[in-house]
């Protein structure tokens, strides 16, 4: 089931009620589930698109759901799913499941983006399930373009490669998502810790398709956020990021304030 809720201060929060079950109003059942969701409204069509990971329903690993609504609220159409992104790229390499994933809008031109990685090791003879912590795992990182609707991926681009770092697992990522301030683009992501706080990883570009690099202007490589790595993400993994026009204070004089909001995996990681 998918719920929503809403808020005005992002501290007291409705409920508004159930928008998609398994099974129900034309949603996939069978044990299917979702991960990893987000809404973008288009103007285009004046609705709003939410997407997500859609595992079991779609076989063998995961692929990308799409559904509108002409609400936040529903009612949601479900508009099924994509798969074999790898297909739409000149780099076929990564598995035909799509890792974590969230939706990014560009206010600036319009464009929605999906900001993924690819689901597994990239080794060729190693799965998930077998992969000791030598070989690489869920290592690169992509932009998928989205459709004038955002109901489709139409091109894929690498941004990342944790395989030509010689890292192993270190070099994998997770948690894609991207916010632009200040005229540069961030792609942020955590390490691969599982169910698990970590810190927040970024690679700053010019634009969503970059090319981007780690602060030191070195490509291929990411930054730790400050902020992000004695407290793990504030004992979270990063899910996404807000941009607002906070109120004018000493603290936040001029400008956008961004905001991170993550997962916190206490109850199954037992840390917090």
């Amino acid at each position: 089931t998918i719920r929503c809720y809403s808020s005005t201060n992002l501290v007291d929060w409705k409920f508004e009620g159930d928008i998609a079950s398994n099974g129900k109003n034309g949603w996939p059942g069978g044990g299917t589930w979702v991960a990893r969701l987000g809404v973008v409204y288009n103007a285009k069509n004046n609705n709003y698109v939410l997407l997500s990971q859609q595992g079991s329903g779609a076989g063998k690993g995961s692929a990308v759901l799409f559904a509108t609504s002409p609400s936040p609220t529903g009612p949601w159409t479900y508009k099924g799913y994509q798969k074999n992104l790898n297909t739409l790229g000149p780099d076929p390499s990564f598995s035909a499941g799509t890792g974590d994933m969230t939706v990014f809008y560009d206010y600036t031109t319009g464009k929605a983006y999906l900001i993924f990685n690819n689901d597994g090791v990239t080794d060729g003879i190693h799965t998930s399930q077998n992969a000791e912590n030598t070989y690489p795992e869920r290592d690169e990182q992509y932009v998928g373009v989205l459709n004038d609707d955002f109901t489709a991926v139409v091109e894929v681009h690498k941004m990342y490669d944790g395989k030509l770092l010689n890292l192993g697992r270190e070099g994998g990522r997770e948690a894609n998502s991207m916010f632009t301030y200040g005229g540069w683009y961030y792609y942020a992501s955590s390490a691969l810790r599982g169910w698990n706080t970590s810190p927040t990883h970024y690679m700053a570009g010019k634009s969503p398709l970059g090319p981007f690099v780690d602060e030191n202007g070195q490509a291929n490589k990411t930054t730790e956020m400050k902020g992000s790595i004695g407290n793990f993400s504030h004992v979270s993994q990063v899910v996404g990021f807000t941009t607002m026009d906070p109120p004018v204070t000493p603290q936040a004089p001029l400008g956008q304030m961004v905001l991170e909001y993550g997962d916190r995996w206490s109850n199954i990681a037992g840390n917090g």
